[in-house]
């Protein structure tokens, strides 16, 4: 469903106004499953999708990379300190970089990519407020419950939508 102003060129779609990748596959062609419910994107055929991929690598790396270091106590008080602040920024990093991603699509793989975006992390907010409440019904004198830390489900959310994306790529293939 391409209008005519666009033009094909090495798998992208180029408009005058505006250069934005299509990763959603032409007619007849297979979906790249694998990639959206394992890494949640399409692929790493397009410049935004390697750039997306690179940059999820390195932040991710950088967060184990820190959270290693603060598991092993690596340096002093400061760098203990540092250590810390690289994981949410890693945390960014990657929003950012999806952020870029999602942003240079077209409008149907922006709309497939928000949709499971939605999915994931409502549910994901979902499951973190019933965990919550149920460690304050046990542990009504407790300010910080034991329920799970939004965290986990955050990190739990990411296989929803890696399967949200597949279901809804299967809508289109």
């Amino acid at each position: 469903m391409r209008d005519p102003g666009h033009l094909e060129k090495g798998g992208e779609t180029m408009s005058e106004e505006m250069d934005l990748q299509t990763d959603v596959p032409e007619p007849g062609l297979p979906w790249p499953y694998a990639s959206l419910i394992l890494f949640g994107f399409f692929g790493a055929s397009t410049p935004e999708g390697k750039r997306l991929a690179w940059q999820s690598v390195l932040a991710g790396g950088i967060m184990f990379a820190a959270a290693l270091a603060i598991l092993y106590g690596v340096g002093g008080v400061a760098l203990q300190a540092l250590w810390a602040l690289l994981i949410p920024a890693g945390v960014v990093g990657i929003a950012w970089a999806f952020f870029r991603y999602v942003q240079a699509l077209d409008e149907l793989s922006q709309s497939i990519q928000l949709k499971a975006f939605s999915v994931a992390y409502g549910a994901a907010m979902v499951f973190y407020f019933v965990s919550l409440t149920h460690g304050l019904v046990d542990h009504p004198e407790s300010v910080f419950p034991s329920g799970g830390g939004l965290g986990f489900w955050i990190i739990a959310a990411e296989p929803v939508r890696g399967a949200t994306l597949v279901y809804l790529a299967r809508k289109y293939a």
